[in-house]
């Protein structure tokens, strides 16, 4: 995967490149604002579970490689 500036870094960019730059920054941003949405909920479920029977919650276990 291509680091974050080789992705959206334009040097003296037309009107239409910033234009599809930003769109695709934008699309980026929203794939990982629901990425984080959807972890975090996996994430507080396994910690009240694991509240609830007084078990330790492992992070490594609840994102498998």
């Amino acid at each position: 995967m291509a680091s974050f500036e080789e992705q959206f870094y334009l040097e003296n960019p037309t009107r239409l490149q910033a234009l599809w730059r930003n769109v695709k920054l934008l699309w980026w941003l929203a794939v990982r604002a629901v990425m984080w949405m959807s972890k975090g909920v996996l994430v507080r479920r396994a910690y009240r579970k694991a509240q609830v029977s007084g078990e330790p919650l492992l992070l490594e276990d609840q994102f498998p490689d």
